[in-house]
């Protein structure tokens, strides 16, 4: 996403809040599908001892992250890197958290959205596939790989077709415990947290 909004605010205080993730010394911390790099520079501002890793398909956005990092002077905390493939640049069991704000609008929906959105956001950005989920349901399965034991996911989802359930069902699948579904400030499902099983 290019255009930072409240809801993504709130994502950004959920990761915040796990004091769990925050006692490690050096958190590693990848921010998928980064955009704006809104949510990487807000956490790397607050939280400078995570070591952050943000990453965008588009080779533009990856460039207007990298302008918003220097701008807020938190460039030498984030590696930000044009990838479609996390296992380019990622081994098995090297991340503590995976935050994201990945495209969610089922297409059909997409055309749909307000002029204010369409305007200044890239389809790349907002269509998830049919139903929404492409890009979740890849990561979901990518990020049980990716996370060390007790990993934790932060995943921003349409409030609007009720994906949070559906979101939460597919991170157990995959072997995360007890995923939680947190409320926007409108009170709407768009928030699913979870907690990746020991074992794995």
């Amino acid at each position: 996403m290019l255009i930072p909004r409240p809801e993504t605010e709130r994502l950004v205080d959920l990761v915040l809040e796990d004091a769990s993730l925050w006692k490690l010394p050096h958190p590693r911390v990848l921010d998928f599908g980064t955009g704006s790099g809104c949510i990487a520079v807000s956490l790397a501002m607050e939280r400078p001892q995570g070591r952050y890793l943000a990453i965008d398909i588009s080779e533009e956005a990856v460039a207007l992250a990298r302008e918003n990092a220097a701008l807020n002077q938190v460039s030498d905390a984030i590696r930000i890197v044009a990838c479609g493939d996390l296992s380019e640049i990622l081994e098995p069991g090297t991340l503590d958290a995976i935050v994201s704000n990945p495209p969610y609008i089922p297409s059909a929906d997409v055309d749909a959205l307000d002029r204010s959105v369409l305007a200044f956001e890239p389809r790349l950005a907002l269509d998830g596939g049919s139903d929404g989920m492409d890009v979740i349901v890849s990561l979901a399965e990518e990020a049980a790989m990716l996370l060390s034991d007790g990993g934790r996911i932060f995943l921003e989802v349409d409030a609007e077709s009720g994906q949070a359930p559906k979101v939460a069902s597919l991170l157990s699948d995959v072997g995360f415990d007890r995923p939680a579904v947190h409320r926007d400030y409108a009170g709407r499902e768009r928030f699913v947290t979870a907690r990746l099983a020991a074992g794995l």
